[in-house]
């Protein structure tokens, strides 16, 4: 029974197989399955832009505030006074200057401005993802096919 199915199987794929060669594919079938593959690649394109965008919007947001959080923790510690005193009197500072790296070092917000580096690099890492996202190339094609 099995090898009667498979025999009766096979016949009935040699005639289809022998009116494939005979078929003539759609003239526009080419440039349809390009236009799909297109919109896909524009709609994917879409996608990763809105997302980088909007953790674009998000760092700048977070940068705005920890910055303003470092601004306000230099003037509480009184680094902006230490420092300030390195270019008006130098001459105390290098005669004590073991003392004046060490109360910098105290009154230094390293926290706040280890935040802002690490949200300044996603910033810029955004941006060249954003840059490599968006390439000459895709609106080019674009210009034909709308989505």
């Amino acid at each position: 029974m099995e090898q009667e199915y498979n025999h009766n199987t096979n016949a009935g794929l040699g005639k289809i197989f022998a009116k494939i060669g005979e078929i003539e594919p759609p003239k526009a079938l080419a440039q349809n399955i390009r236009t799909a593959i297109t919109r896909r690649e524009l709609h994917s394109i879409q996608i990763r832009l809105y997302a980088w965008s909007a953790l674009a919007v998000a760092s700048i947001s977070a940068l705005v505030f920890t910055i303003r959080n470092t601004i306000e923790q230099m003037s509480q510690t009184g680094t902006s006074e230490i420092l300030s005193t390195l270019f008006t009197d130098f001459s105390q500072i290098s005669s004590h200057w073991i003392a004046y790296a060490l109360s910098l070092l105290q009154a230094f917000p390293v926290l706040p401005i280890a935040a802002d580096l690490t949200l300044l690099v996603v910033l810029l890492s955004v941006a060249r993802k954003i840059a490599l996202t968006v390439t000459p190339k895709h609106f080019i094609t674009s210009k034909h096919i709308t989505i």
